[in-house]
């Protein structure tokens, strides 16, 4: 038996740890960019969607005449959904609506999903350093928390609705899922039912495992954005609309009794799951912090210093703590250390455009700039 040191890299996954700040990054950048480059994409244009205008496709769209047919037959359209739904399968969780939608057709593929695939492509070039960091908790709460949501009657061709969740630990995703419910729902509320009840069997086990591993949790939290059916499975009324929804779908209810699981109600633009369901955009896809880059900094508006649509850069010196901090950068320039505090604003000028932070863009004619603030903070020690 060999000692190999800390794990760098399984089953195609890389692992970047860092030990100082309790944290552990998983991508699979050097995976997906051989997908890339196998199938001809590595040189395509970036886009910023999954799929965009092509998230509305149906088995209408197959081939239907034998030129047609000839054609997609050389198109190596399921390699590719299953190359990439290894990597949505791993640590992509934004990648699951779309393998959702394309791998319904890789029986008999059209050319517009053949498109739909190379747009998905596309989006991977753009985002190969993506993937799932875990950071070390100090705080008290839940460690399991799930989040649901439906698309109802999503599918085109059989107008059978899709169920996605997500459930984070601590913060971090670790598992997800967006498929096809089994039956046709005729409301939206029993979209959104049956999907807390398969929320509800994820989040169940779950905590099973994690009771394994020492971690007590008495109930799982889910998260669901719809009022109608929070309350349809919180209680037992009986009501015409919902009579015939099927047993094992009130599998939720006693599990909601025996103090298994509490369901809540959360705001659609803050429900993670929302990115499961539907094509989103990759700054919405970003806002909800279940998939990162780990080589892209995307800070939030700071509010500790009271301008909620600014972002606040600290900047390091390398000199000694002493003298006063700047609190303007007019003040940074007068004083006698304005050379260092150039420096270091250079520094981080050519650092955000190095990893694509800012994205530079021509001046609108006649817009002017409403307002710009750094922040200048000294901290020793730094070599």
């Amino acid at each position: 038996m060999k000692d190999l040191g800390p794990a760098k890299r399984i089953l195609g996954m890389d692992i970047i740890r860092n030990r100082n700040e309790g944290e552990l990054f998983l991508s699979q950048e050097n995976y997906l960019k051989k997908v890339v480059e196998r199938f001809r994409m590595h040189q395509s244009k970036p886009v910023n969607t999954p799929l965009g205008s092509l998230s509305k496709l149906s088995i209408s769209q197959v081939p239907k005449t034998e030129e047609e047919r000839i054609k997609m037959e050389s198109v190596p359209y399921a390699s590719g959904v299953g190359s990439v739904m290894y990597g949505m399968v791993c640590c992509r969780p934004d990648l699951a609506y779309a393998i959702s939608l394309v791998s319904r057709f890789m029986a008999n593929p059209g050319q517009l999903h053949w498109n739909a695939l190379k747009w998905l492509f596309r989006y991977l070039n753009g985002t190969l350093g993506c993937g799932l960091r875990f950071k070390r908790s100090h705080t008290e709460g839940d460690a399991v928390i799930g989040y649901v949501d439906a698309d109802f009657a999503g599918c085109l061709d059989t107008r059978k609705s899709l169920t996605g969740y997500v459930f984070t630990m601590f913060g971090s995703a670790v598992t997800w899922k967006a498929n096809l419910q089994s039956v046709v729902s005729l409301s939206t509320t029993e979209a959104e039912y049956i999907a807390l009840t398969e929320g509800a069997k994820e989040g169940s086990w779950l905590k099973g495992l994690i009771g394994d591993l020492g971690i007590n949790q008495s109930r799982v939290t889910i998260n669901c954005d719809s009022q109608s059916a929070i309350h349809l499975a919180n209680h037992h009324t009986y009501h015409e609309r919902t009579k015939h929804i099927d047993i094992r779908y009130h599998f939720i209810r006693d599990m909601i009794e025996t103090r298994k699981i509490q369901v809540l109600k959360i705001a659609t633009e803050d429900n993670p799951a929302d990115m499961l369901t539907k094509s989103l955009r990759n700054q919405d896809i970003s806002s909800y912090q279940l998939v990162r880059d780990r080589a892209r900094r995307v800070p939030k508006p700071s509010s500790r210093y009271g301008y909620a649509d600014l972002i606040c850069y600290a900047l390091n010196t390398a000199n000694e703590v002493q003298g006063f901090e700047p609190k303007t950068y007019k003040e940074a320039m007068e004083s006698s250390e304005s050379q260092d505090w150039m420096k270091v604003v250079h520094e981080e000028m050519k650092s955000l455009q190095k990893n694509l932070t800012w994205k530079l863009v021509s001046f609108p004619t006649g817009k002017r700039v409403i307002s710009c603030k750094w922040i200048f903070k000294r901290k020793d020690g730094i070599p």
